[in-house]
């Protein structure tokens, strides 16, 4: 389990550094942000410069790009992520579309609630996943089985569901 973390964790840094331009000293990088996340951007940079005691200057270039080259971002929370990961599965919005996602939120746990209508297994999961959400910090700290953390991981999308369930 070590071992392929740190298979992982070395794949991931090389599959970065491929995506890198490489000048003599100088590399370069682009990606795409959000406009509000420039200054945690930069203060991120600055502090991986300073950890590393690097002599090289860190520069941030903003390049407008043309409208029709933009990603699709929606800013997600912990209760709303479930909902978008949902969505994204099935296709993204293009660039200032409406989020489906949202019409989700609400529309989702009512019909499941509609179709799925066993009372007993409904209370059920409605008390686990008061329990998960309850006791959220607790289930963060702990390692749990993959049957237990997909269920954890899915508890702001149970709660609604089985609550429209009863």
């Amino acid at each position: 389990d070590r071992y392929q973390r740190r298979v992982h964790g070395e794949k991931s840094v090389f599959n970065v550094l491929n995506q890198l331009l490489f000048q003599g000293q100088t590399v370069i990088a682009e990606c795409w942000a959000p406009e509000e996340d420039y200054n945690s951007i930069e203060a991120a940079l600055i502090e991986a410069a300073n950890t590393n005691s690097s002599s090289v200057k860190t520069l941030i270039d903003i390049v407008k790009s043309p409208k029709d080259v933009h990603p699709t971002y929606y800013k997600t929370n912990k209760f709303t992520q479930i909902h978008q990961s949902i969505v994204s599965a099935y296709g993204v919005a293009r660039y200032k579309e409406v989020n489906p996602a949202v019409w989700s939120v609400t529309t989702f746990p009512f019909l499941f609630g509609v179709m799925y209508g066993d009372i007993g297994h409904g209370f059920l999961m409605l008390l686990v996943s008061i329990l998960f959400v309850w006791k959220e910090n607790w289930f963060l700290k702990q390692r749990l089985n993959e049957l237990v953390g997909m269920v954890f991981g899915g508890r702001y999308i149970l709660l609604p569901m089985y609550s429209a369930l009863i």
